[in-house]
């Protein structure tokens, strides 16, 4: 929710070990700043792809079924390469738009 407007509807999957004590209190709050009081995060690698919104998702969202989405398909890692988080999160196409910086080694 952004100013009382849902805007993203995230499924964050992540090892119980990380967060054992986690509560549903929690969660509503920043989960990358809980997981790196325990471990840092390095790096993560994200897949973004254009999607359609089926019923389900497009009332948690607030439109109508049919609106175009993106969704993020997102793996954080730790410093050292461990897998911390899957992230699967669909923005609303009308309220995101995404900017990359795509650099290549040389």
């Amino acid at each position: 929710m952004a100013d009382g407007e849902a805007m993203t509807h995230e499924q964050i999957y992540l090892k119980q070990k990380i967060l054992p004590e986690l509560t549903a209190h929690e969660a509503q709050g920043s989960l990358y700043r809980l997981i790196e009081q325990t471990i840092p995060i390095g790096y993560a690698n994200q897949e973004l792809e254009a999607v359609v919104l089926e019923k389900g998702l497009s009332d948690l969202l607030e439109t109508s079924p049919g609106q175009p989405a993106f969704l993020a398909h997102t793996v954080a890692y730790s410093m050292d390469g461990y897998p911390i988080l899957y992230d699967n999160s669909h923005y609303r196409a009308d309220k995101y738009t995404f900017h990359n910086i795509l650099q290549r080694e040389h």
